[in-house]
């Protein structure tokens, strides 16, 4: 088996070079190739992150729609991350029968990062295992395409930015709750959504985008933060106004797909006031569905 051996945090275009050079492997050794990686994430144990780009319920939507075998999660026990290189590669080939392994030139492992390309290359050799680390992908503006990068890039809310880095839309996946029931009454019925607390929720603002309802994609207008008008709400949500969709989402599943920032939150002098921006910004999301939902690659729509 040819293993792709990384910490994922979705699978940007970086890791879908290491995806081409790892088919290319397949077809000249004739051996399957998988996704190798580590439960819990890495960088959640050693960095205490507390948040995710994408849960793992999204890598999942994610490993089918990029049509992977599922993927080989290694345990990072405590174990596991103090062992020095070699000893990591040893325990790694006990778990995994490689006959390659495809990595990116960032690759690090064994305790405190200590291992790196020219202990990899050396132990690949000795085992007859072979190589490829590919070279990391540059953005038009020459800046490498990183999972750290991505998640700052989706925090300060440049959702259009993340778009580019991934080649499909960054999205999130969760349930529909009860609300406060504001928005119905503001003529804007809003599904307020339920995310796991480790996926990361981009800037405070409203965003165009799309929402994916039993395979059926609406155009939404998304709104992320506290209500600073009303006051009353203290936690940040992430609400939904699902346009030209009728019916109750109550407990269903919902795939939020973020296409543009609109605007940062602002805090309206009236209710009325509230209710002509928030008709701007559907008719604003509404357009923008229409121009860039078409031609977006959706990783969840066959799932």
């Amino acid at each position: 088996m040819i293993g792709v051996i990384g910490a994922f945090d979705g699978y940007h275009r970086g890791h879908q070079a290491l995806f081409a050079a790892a088919s290319k492997m397949s077809q000249q050794l004739e051996k399957p190739w998988r996704v190798v990686t580590f439960q819990p994430r890495p960088r959640t144990v050693l960095a205490g992150a507390e948040t995710v780009l994408f849960t793992d319920a999204e890598m999942t939507k994610l490993d089918r729609w990029f049509g992977l075998l599922e993927p080989v999660k290694l345990s990072f026990d405590e174990r596991l991350r103090s062992l020095p290189p070699e000893a990591f590669l040893e325990e790694l080939l006990r778990s995994v029968h490689l006959d390659g392994v495809v990595v990116g030139q960032d690759f690090r492992f064994g305790y405190r990062r200590s291992g790196g390309e020219a202990e990899l290359s050396r132990w690949c050799s000795a085992h007859r295992v072979w190589l490829d680390i590919v070279p990391s992908v540059q953005d038009p503006e020459g800046q490498t395409v990183s999972s750290t990068r991505l998640r700052k890039i989706v925090a300060s809310g440049d959702v259009t930015g993340a778009r580019r880095l991934l080649g499909y839309g960054w999205f999130a996946s969760g349930t529909v709750e009860n609300g406060q029931g504001r928005g119905k009454t503001l003529g804007f019925p809003t599904a307020n959504m339920s995310l796991p607390g480790t996926k990361l929720r981009p800037a405070d603002g409203v965003y165009a985008g799309a929402a994916l309802v039993d395979g059926h994609a609406y155009a939404a207008a998304i709104s992320v933060g506290i209500n600073p008008t009303f006051g009353d709400v203290t936690e940040r949500r992430v609400e939904a106004f699902l346009l030209d969709m009728e019916g109750d989402l109550y407990r269903r599943p919902v795939d939020l797909f973020f296409l543009q920032r609109l605007r940062p939150m602002i805090r309206f002098q009236n209710s009325d006031e509230l209710s002509l921006q928030i008709g701007r910004d559907a008719d604003r999301s509404r357009e923008l569905f229409a121009r860039l939902w078409p031609a977006l690659p959706v990783p969840v729509a066959a799932c």
